[in-house]
């Protein structure tokens, strides 16, 4: 964590009015993505990057546009909202009508946290967006949330066989040692 902050938290400090500016003057409607890590104390990061397709070359451009340090706990969702909602609103209030959807994973707290930043938006800027359309879940989150399920479902069958192999080992390995044992038995003799 301590590198993250030093290499890019202390960076950004110095950068983030400029992002407001430059994000003042983009005349397109943007996405973010949303994903949190945490170290072994429980201590959270949420970096939100910034997405949308420049209208002269219509290239994808992305940004990252902040990092949440936050703590973990109950109520991470709404904590997560508040902090982006007031980085968005630090950065001029067209930013908020500037925000197209976000893309999170599928863990609850990216939940609430989009569930929570459309409503503390949608009051901030008199408009009512629809939610379930603003918020893309992760198609990789999913997949591997798929393949956790499945991996779950074969457990017995992945333990059963690696038991299997273990026990063919053990039976090659003693047969082996039968063999030389038989075979020094046999030198001796002669």
């Amino acid at each position: 964590m301590r590198t993250i902050f030093k290499c890019i938290v202390e960076p950004y400090l110095i950068v983030g009015p400029l992002l407001a500016a430059f994000f003042f003057l983009l005349n397109v409607v943007i996405s973010l993505t949303l994903d949190g890590c945490s170290n072994y104390n429980l201590k959270g990061l949420y970096v939100v990057t910034a997405h949308w397709i420049d209208i002269v070359t219509t290239k994808l451009k992305s940004l990252m546009l902040t990092i949440i340090d936050i703590a973990s706990g109950r109520g991470i969702g709404m904590c997560v909202a508040k902090a982006l909602f007031e980085h968005l609103k630090g950065m001029g209030l067209n930013m908020l009508f500037k925000l197209l959807n976000v893309v999170s994973n599928n863990g609850s707290d990216a939940i609430a946290t989009v569930k929570h930043i459309f409503q503390l938006i949608n009051a901030a800027i008199k408009y009512e967006q629809m939610r379930l359309c603003n918020h893309v879940r992760c198609v990789d989150h999913s997949i591997q949330l798929a393949v956790l399920k499945v991996m779950v479902w074969i457990k017995d069958i992945n333990a059963q066989f690696r038991q299997a192999l273990v026990c063919i080992h053990r039976n090659m390995t003693m047969r082996q040692a039968y063999r030389r044992e038989a075979d020094l038995d046999g030198f001796a003799s002669k």
